[in-house]
């Protein structure tokens, strides 16, 4: 059995591997998505030909602010689903049929391992919720806290 400083640790672990993950996705997308929300009707024209602009300008968003939103932990799970959304296109739209392997066998050239590896990031959130160390933890306590 297990006291309940050792609980406390593995919690506050836990908690520190969520922001660990948080913020690795979140500084990968506000990377990705800050160039893009700089051109957000037209970033896409070169990678997916007739993408309707509006459609470029939601994809420049969640990339950006959802990566701000997931490095912050505030409405995680929602911006994490947008993220596994907007890798699934990246992965099943642009970059399998233009023939990228799983892993590229040359560097630089294209594949699909970091955007499969940004899905399972993102699905990992989702499953997980963003942990203490969030946004999203401090406005559940206030909102219990409220209703008592």
């Amino acid at each position: 059995m297990r006291s309940e400083a050792a609980t406390e640790r593995v919690t506050s672990s836990s908690d520190l591997a969520l922001l660990v993950l948080r913020l690795t996705l979140g500084a990968a997308f506000i990377t990705h998505g800050f160039p893009k929300i700089l051109h957000p009707a037209t970033w896409a024209a070169h990678v997916m030909p007739g993408l309707p602009s509006w459609l470029a300008a939601v994809a420049a968003f969640v990339e950006f602010a959802g990566g701000i939103a997931v490095a912050a932990g505030f409405l995680t799970p929602f911006f994490a689903f947008l993220i596994a959304c907007d890798m699934v296109v990246a992965i099943l739209f642009v970059l399998v049929p233009h023939g990228a392997p799983y892993v590229s066998s040359a560097p630089g050239s294209p594949s699909y391992e970091l955007p499969l590896a940004y899905l399972a990031l993102s699905l990992a959130l989702i499953l997980l919720g963003p942990g203490a160390l969030a946004v999203d933890a401090r406005t559940r306590k206030r909102s219990k806290r409220n209703k008592h």
